[in-house]
């Protein structure tokens, strides 16, 4: 039997045995039963057994609440991390509703134990802050609660950094993202932009020093996004300069074999395409839809969604060669 085995089956003994006390009426504290369902919850989770994970989350959670409902007392700690969990786990099966409200939840209890002066961990509390945070640009309509949120990580990993304690720097660096997307939103594209220069900056520094390609893929949407805001901002120059290297880093990546979602590359190059149309260099936005398609075409067989985008690149591609050419 392997370790990982062996501690599911520790786990699973453990609570079999608290479940048997339950049922005698011999088990004092419930709040133990429910901490061995939040750890297997947690353990089903990291090995992506999804459902499992829920159902044991959903058994912790009922039990805590009930416990709330009884004047019990439970821990209030244990009740945070069943939430941060389950709401960890439903954001990874694409439940983002109701990964937005477990969130939510788990965040609320950990922010009134702090205001009582008890002792939490913050770093769980700014990745709380900052699963939230995705979560809710992928929803939309929440940019004020996304900025807030934000900054108070922001405060908290840079009070790490003061303390000399150990922070997740690209962590920080999702987190200035966080602002400048939800700046995006707002349509306050200066802003936005103030945001990704403060990521870009730790992304290209963690880089340099040999983080992973996840932090590359990272710095390509923040290249991207930032470039979208200089086109809108008629900052042409700048716009190129950042779609060069959005578009420099995808191409790199594919020579190293490393997957990527083909639709915001297929619109890097759409994008850098209608740059180009501004300068009036008809040549290299031509090139750029061309690259465009081709990009849509090598995963068409593979993803038939894709038609549609192809089909409206191809539109503006005949569009802008009937006017130009």
């Amino acid at each position: 039997m392997s370790e990982m085995d062996m501690a599911l089956a520790n786990l699973s003994q453990a609570i079999q045995a608290l479940e048997c006390k339950k049922t005698e009426c011999t088990l004092l504290d419930e709040s133990e039963l429910a901490s061995f369902y939040t750890s297997r919850g947690l353990f089903h989770f990291k090995t992506a057994m999804f459902d499992e994970s829920i159902v044991d989350l959903n058994k912790s959670i009922e039990i805590l609440e009930r416990l709330l409902t009884e004047d019990k007392s439970p821990n209030e700690y244990a009740r945070a991390k069943a939430y941060s969990v389950r709401g960890s786990v439903y954001h990874c099966v694409g439940e983002n509703e109701q990964a937005l409200s477990d969130i939510t939840t788990s965040i609320e209890i950990l922010e009134r134990l702090q205001e009582r002066g008890q002792l939490i961990e913050e770093s769980m509390l700014s990745n709380m802050y900052i699963l939230k945070n995705g979560i809710s640009i992928r929803i939309g309509g929440y940019a004020d609660d996304v900025i807030s949120n934000s900054e108070k990580t922001i405060k908290a990993m840079e009070k790490f950094k003061t303390e000399g304690k150990p922070y997740d720097e690209s962590g920080l660096a999702h987190a200035y993202m966080d602002v400048a997307q939800a700046y995006d939103q707002k349509e306050e594209f200066d802003k936005a932009n103030t945001y990704y220069d403060k990521c870009i900056d730790i992304w290209e520094r963690l880089i340099s020093d040999g983080q992973t390609s996840l932090d590359e893929i990272s710095l390509e949407i923040a290249y991207m996004n930032r470039g979208g805001n200089y086109y809108t901002m008629e900052e042409y120059a700048k716009a190129l300069s950042d779609y060069d290297k959005c578009i420099n880093i995808f191409e790199q990546q594919k020579r190293q074999g490393v997957q990527q979602d083909i639709i915001p590359v297929s619109m890097a190059y759409r994008d850098r395409a209608r740059v180009y149309i501004c300068v009036k260099n008809i040549k290299a936005a031509i090139d750029d839809y061309s690259s465009a398609t081709s990009v849509l075409r090598e995963k068409l067989s593979e993803c038939p969604e894709l038609q549609e985008v192809l089909d409206d690149i191809l539109i503006e591609v005949q569009e802008v060669r009937q006017e130009f050419l």
